[in-house]
């Protein structure tokens, strides 16, 4: 069998990123986004399936946040109740865009207060 035909895009969380299970137990990982290119204006929610979307998951958990943008390789487009949907084959980390680099970079203003963040 033939590997599926794959768009390569770039695409940020529009929330953090969650866990999911296929009925098989298998782990992954599960991401709502919105392409950077306006290619799907809708939106759209994919699934990543298997030990590397796991291993991705736990070393990049902190990170997946809304706004982080993804490079992605996707397959298996699907409409499921008028959302569209499709399978992750590869997904990594884009480069952080200036205005997060900008943003890490500036000095904690008020330290007494943990857990809180201002932005």
């Amino acid at each position: 069998m033939s590997d599926p035909v794959t768009l390569p895009i770039r695409a940020y969380l529009r929330m953090r990123a969650g866990t999911c299970m296929a009925a098989d137990t298998t782990r992954g990982i599960a991401l709502v986004l919105r392409d950077t290119g306006g290619l799907f204006p809708d939106g759209i929610t994919v699934q990543w399936l298997g030990k590397e979307a796991a291993e991705f998951y736990d070393r990049h958990q902190a990170d997946l946040t809304a706004g982080r943008c993804l490079d992605l390789e996707l397959f298996h487009f699907r409409s499921v109740q008028n959302q569209l949907r499709a399978s992750v084959k590869t997904c990594q980390l884009a480069p952080l865009a200036p205005s997060w680099i900008k943003h890490a970079d500036k000095p904690n203003s008020n330290p007494s207060t943990q857990g809180l963040r201002l932005v």
